[in-house]
Order: structure tokens, then C-alpha cells, then sequence
């Protein structure tokens, strides 16, 4: 971010400089070639970082995981204490921005218990940059996959 603003400064203070040697108040076109790509570069830079952090969070997946097998249990699928959730797979399908600072994301989770067949389920959940628990978490059990490219 420092070397974006010293290009800035830079490019601001050859403008002037530009500027200063027509003297009827005519610009030249060269300060705007300095000008616009240093105000993409300034932009670019800060998307970028945006979407690392989101990147970075995205990797949160232990509060849906968590709720998820919450669910099941209280619905008497699984048995309290059948599932390890190191041995969850999860794949993230969706993030999405809501709000000033939150995001949206949905998980599928394939939960493999002791016994039994591998259960998929769906989660939503909000999340922010600093926390994996803005909201509660949505879960939804699939019952069956009819197909796809990759079958």
C-alpha cells in the first residue's frame, strides 16, 4: 500500500510539474498517462486485498461443520459422539457479499459416520472478516444426488 501511495504522490507531483511549463493554462495529455494508471493501480490493489481476506476466512468451516452435526444429533440421525469432525469433508460452493463487511457462504459437508453411509448436507451461514459466527447456521440434509458432469 506504501508504494501505491508513493506512486501517487509521484505521479500527482509530475502533473504540476507538467502543468507548470504551458503557461496559458493549457494542459498536457501526458499527466492523465500517469495519473489513471496509477488510480487503477490503487484500486486493483485494494480488490486484491479485499479477496484475501475473504480467501483467508473462507478456511472458517468448523461453525457450520459444528452446527451441522448439532442438527443431526438433536434430530436423532446420528448418534452424539459417532463423528469426528477432522474426518468431515467440506467444500466451499459459494461466498457472496450481504453487507458492509459480511458475507454470506454455503458449504456442502459430507459427514461419515462410525456406521452407516456418508450423509451431504447444505449449510448457509454469514460470516465477516473477524468472525466465522455472524449468524446462525441454515442446514439442509440432501437426499439424493441424481447425477452430474463428474459421475
Amino acid at each position: 500500500m506504501l508504494s501505491v501511495f508513493v506512486l501517487f504522490c509521484v505521479t500527482i507531483s509530475g502533473a504540476r510539474y507538467e502543468n507548470s511549463k504551458f503557461p496559458n493554462g493549457a494542459y498536457s495529455l501526458k499527466k492523465y498517462f500517469l495519473i489513471i494508471p496509477s488510480i487503477l493501480l490503487l484500486h486493483n490493489t485494494t480488490v486484491f486485498a479485499e479477496n484475501t481476506r475473504i480467501s483467508e476466512i473462507t478456511g472458517c468451516n468448523s461453525w457450520p461443520i459444528g452446527m451441522a452435526i448439532t442438527y443431526l444429533q438433536n434430530e436423532e440421525i446420528i448418534r452424539p459422539g459417532s463423528i469426528d469432525e477432522k474426518a468431515v469433508t467440506s467444500d466451499l460452493l459459494s461466498v457472496q457479499s450481504v453487507g458492509k463487511g459480511l458475507y454470506s457462504q454455503i458449504w456442502k459437508l459430507t459427514i461419515k459416520p462410525e456406521s452407516g453411509s456418508p450423509i451431504t448436507v447444505i449449510t448457509k451461514n454469514t460470516f465477516s472478516l473477524k468472525e466465522c459466527s455472524e449468524s446462525g447456521v441454515d442446514v439442509w440434509i440432501v437426499s439424493q444426488h441424481l447425477g452430474g458432469p463428474n459421475d
